[in-house]
């Protein structure tokens, strides 16, 4: 992975020209003769002022010209008789000249100036209030906001090159998720469905001992099963390609399934596993709400120590429009420093022992993100050295939904 420098923000431009400093190199385009000879001695006037003058009657003389030359700026009248100062202007810019232009302003008023200026004039100034003192105004302020200007054109190149090469490596890393977790699924299902052939005693009987190292085998499975699935759905997310599908879900049908899928891991660890529910239906993605709901209770099983306990709870809003489900525990709880980005990718929480639990990181992140896909939101409440409490909603099935199914049907 390539690492570029920081784009620096332009600073102020300041003007290395000065009465003291290399004479100024001025082009003068105007094809009235009087007029040209009048800026061209108000230019060379002031004495303290070292000024080099390019003057140009013919604008296709100029056009020929002014590319050759190192110029600090160009004067531009806007009444050219051969083409217009907006024409010269463009023409100008199609040859890559980059220098600050100034348009002398006559009979065309504003909107003249207007358009010079779109056009990419730096300033315009007027023909009737020319001085010597106005022109050295003007010319050191047209080269001084030319000056920033291009500071900022880099910086703004600048940035989108950066923008361009996190995209890229954006779409590397989605890549490289994606590649990795259809890579290691296939054989680690038929590692799982392998072991299981041989724990069931398919391929001969096995020992007690035995049985409980394939056990052991498979729960590894098992995990790196759930971390393999939390990777693609996150590639599918990056790339907007995980579909939500709502249809009518059984709140009882939901949590009954999952406490019951979890029953075993609890009894094992000598942890107190109940559940409330209150009947009534969601409208949500069965196969995404039961992985949001089954992460939180693995996790409290997770961090809850033995012989403690951890409860479900579903309930209805007072309004009917929406069901909570909550997964509460009584372990170590999170400190509030982790709290705030608990939800965060790759962000875990300490175990009761201070160590870092098994896993990526990435179940909480995928939870809010499924939530959030479904038009619910999810939080958190926890007391460090008390126990943690998750919770997150997500709408019922209204009347309407319920009537429209029926009509369908």
């Amino acid at each position: 992975m390539t690492h570029r420098r920081p784009v620096e923000p332009p600073r102020k431009a300041r003007t290395v020209l000065s009465p003291d400093s290399r004479p100024l190199r001025v082009a003068i385009v105007d094809d009235d003769s009087v007029k040209l000879r009048t800026i061209r001695g108000l230019l060379t006037r002031d004495p303290r002022w070292q000024v080099e003058t390019f003057p140009f009657a013919s604008p296709v003389d100029a056009l020929l010209e002014i590319p050759r030359l190192e110029l600090d700026a160009i004067l531009l009248d806007d009444d050219l008789h051969l083409l217009s100062g907006l024409e010269f202007l463009r023409k100008l810019h199609g040859r890559h000249v980059e220098v600050p232009v100034i348009g002398l302003m006559g009979r065309g008023g504003e909107a003249a100036a207007l358009a010079l200026l779109k056009a990419g004039a730096i300033d315009t100034v007027s023909k009737a209030k020319l001085t010597t003192h106005t022109l050295q105004r003007t010319i050191f302020s047209a080269i001084e906001k030319f000056a920033l200007h291009e500071e900022v054109r880099r910086y703004r190149e600048g940035l989108e090159a950066e923008n361009e090469e996190l995209s890229h490596q954006k779409q590397e890393i989605e890549s490289f998720y994606h590649t990795l977790s259809h890579e290691l699924k296939t054989p680690l299902t038929s590692m799982r469905e392998f072991i299981c052939i041989v724990a069931e005693g398919i391929a001969g009987p096995i020992t007690p001992e035995q049985a409980e190292y394939l056990d052991i085998c498979k729960r590894g499975c098992d995990q790196l099963k759930r971390i393999v699935n939390d990777l693609l759905d996150l590639s599918r997310l990056e790339t907007g390609k995980l579909g939500i599908e709502k249809t009518a879900v059984s709140v009882d049908d939901l949590v009954e399934e999952l406490v019951r899928l979890e029953s075993a891991r609890a009894e094992d660890h000598n942890i107190t596993l109940t559940f409330e529910t209150c009947g009534g239906e969601l409208l949500a993605d069965l196969g995404r709400t039961r992985q949001v709901l089954g992460n939180l209770i693995d996790n409290a099983l997770k961090f809850t120590p033995r012989g403690g306990e951890v409860s479900v709870r579903a309930e209805e809003s007072h309004d009917g429009m929406s069901i909570t489900f909550t997964v509460e525990d009584n372990g170590p709880g999170i400190a509030p420093a982790e709290q705030e980005q608990i939800f965060g990718r790759h962000r875990q929480a300490m175990a009761s022992d201070g160590s870092i639990q098994e896993g990526m990181g990435l179940g909480l992140s995928l939870c809010k993100e499924l939530v959030e896909l479904q038009g619910g939101r999810i939080w958190l409440r926890s007391e460090h050295g008390v126990g943690s409490q998750f919770s997150f909603t997500l709408p019922t099935v209204t009347e309407e939904e319920k009537e429209r199914e029926a009509t369908c049907f």
